[in-house]
């Protein structure tokens, strides 16, 4: 399980990933976590440096300056010293409170606007970006994409840098999705190996056929831009998505559930058979 200081270290990456992944959380969590710090921020009393060292050497000087030792006053100002002691221990103590109540608060909301904020704003960036990468795969198809021929072609050339910005929002939209789940407390109980995290159909890439063993995992190209080239070209029919982690387990039992199932009460029924035999 992921601590509350874990949840909100996710929080606090995500809010950067905002302007430069293309999105905006809603305005009920990034004012949660933002109280986070502003509690963090709050001025705490000083206390004063005042000791009965310090008041001792005040006598002696009063004394070698023919002056009557104030010690009364000495003594009332170390009670001051041991009330703003005090009143420090219970400043403290309010605002580990409070900082507790504002790390409770912006998790608590995370939990509740997780899906959402998949569904509703990570998704649509997230389609948007695939548009962009397709339709900058069409003008990039059959330029060599080397140095010297992109200095040559400056539509070409600014397509592959702007692809390279893609490349780098496709991975900042990913993370974001990761960051909300550990967050919002969501993880996929049913796929485990991740198989339905990054594309819908991957058999239709690796041509694995339900039932036929383990799958294959897919051989994502390892360079960014590549890789997304590769999502709106070879790997399209695999149809890349930003699923919440309910959407992938849903996939992962259209694919698996019935013969799962089917494994499950023939395991019943066999040790039912074999309980009647003793």
């Amino acid at each position: 399980m992921t601590t509350d200081r874990g949840r909100l270290s996710a929080l606090t990456t995500l809010m950067t990933l905002q302007e430069p992944g293309g999105f905006t959380l809603p305005a009920e969590l990034t004012d949660a976590v933002a109280a986070v710090a502003k509690v963090s921020a709050v001025p705490l009393p000083e206390l004063p440096t005042y000791g009965v060292e310090q008041a001792a050497s005040d006598v002696l000087a009063d004394l070698a300056g023919g002056r009557p030792a104030d010690v009364s006053g000495y003594a009332d100002r170390l009670t001051g010293v041991i009330t703003a002691g005090a009143r420090l221990d219970r400043a403290q103590a309010v605002v580990r409170v409070a900082h507790e109540l504002a790390v409770s608060s912006a998790v608590n909301t995370a939990a509740d606007l997780a899906d959402q904020i998949v569904t509703d704003i990570l998704r649509p960036a997230f389609t948007q970006l695939l548009e962009q990468a397709e339709r900058l795969a069409a003008i990039l198809a059959g330029h060599a994409l080397d140095t010297h021929s992109l200095l040559g072609a400056p539509e070409v050339g600014a397509a592959w840098r702007e692809m390279h910005t893609v490349a780098q929002r496709y991975r900042q939209l990913r993370q974001a999705r990761n960051l909300v789940n550990t967050a919002g407390l969501r993880q996929a109980h049913d796929d485990h190996r991740g198989e339905f995290a990054d594309v819908r159909e991957p058999h239709a890439v690796t041509g694995h056929a339900p039932g036929s063993g383990r799958p294959q995992p897919i051989d994502y190209p390892t360079d960014p831009v590549e890789l997304m080239l590769w999502l709106v070209g070879p790997g399209k029919p695999g149809k890349a998505w930003l699923p919440t982690t309910s959407e992938q387990d849903q996939r992962w039992q259209d694919c698996y559930g019935e013969a799962q199932r089917t494994r499950q009460v023939a395991a019943l029924s066999a040790r039912a058979y074999a309980g009647q035999q003793v």
